[in-house]
């Protein structure tokens, strides 16, 4: 007789179950959640001790400032053009991201939007899975390093960008790219009392949360019902004892 060909036998995928399906979708839409969240929610609040800003502002233009009360609020998006605006009015040279990556007092600054750059790209790396596959154990691991560089983010902010403008020791005219003479001793009357991430910080890292606590329920209940699904082996009979004699 002639030998057979040892041929593999491909084992059939299963299809995705409801649970599976419901799942990737709640995992997906929360992952893509976060990037309107982080672009057009307000990411700074800036407060001013003094209520001096709109009064200084008005010296250099005719119109009045667009500040309420003492306080400046804005979002990604926003973030350059107000910069410019704001640059330009004090006699500065405006936003350059040349001049603002070359500018040794947004090191800090920059640290903490490469972590928050990380988190975004994780969350689109989540999006992928959620489309194409079921694995929360990746997930959950991508989701937790997600959540790990919001955190840096936020450390790297607080403690090497806004602590030294808070403290003085960086000033708002360089900040702002401001070189006359008039506009800096009009910021040098400004004083920074406090800079703090808002929601379009926040909710991203609740999203990632969310995905993390999701992802680890459905590992838990995978868990289970891999144990009940699993055959029980028999129990061997007990040798009965020798009768002695």
């Amino acid at each position: 007789m002639k030998k057979e060909k040892n041929k593999k036998i491909k084992k059939a995928k299963k299809p995705a179950s409801g649970f599976d399906i419901l799942y990737r979708v709640i995992t997906a839409v929360l992952a893509a959640a976060v990037f309107p969240a982080a672009y057009f929610g307000k990411m700074v609040l800036i407060n001013f001790d003094h209520e001096t800003l709109s009064q200084l502002l008005a010296l250099f233009t005719s119109e009045e400032a667009e500040t309420t009360g003492t306080y400046l609020e804005m979002s990604l998006y926003e973030m350059p053009s107000t910069i410019s605006e704001y640059s330009s009015i004090l006699g500065g040279g405006g936003f350059d991201i040349k001049s603002f990556l070359q500018n040794d007092n947004f090191t800090g600054l920059i640290v903490a939007a490469a972590f928050f750059i990380v988190a975004l790209i994780l969350a689109l790396v989540i999006i992928g899975f959620a489309a194409f596959s079921s694995r929360p154990k990746t997930v959950a691991a991508l989701s937790a390093g997600g959540i790990l560089s919001m955190i840096a983010s936020y450390v790297a902010f607080n403690s090497f960008f806004v602590s030294p403008i808070v403290s003085g020791e960086v000033s708002l005219a360089s900040l702002l790219n401001v070189d006359g003479a008039i506009a800096q001793f009009a910021l040098g009357l400004i004083e920074v009392s406090g800079i703090y991430l808002r929601n379009a910080f926040y909710i991203p890292a609740f999203l990632l949360l969310g995905i993390l606590v999701w992802s680890t329920a459905v590992i838990v209940v995978n868990m289970g019902d891999a144990a009940e699904k699993e055959p029980k082996k028999p129990q061997k009979p007990k040798k009965a004892k020798a009768e002695k004699k």
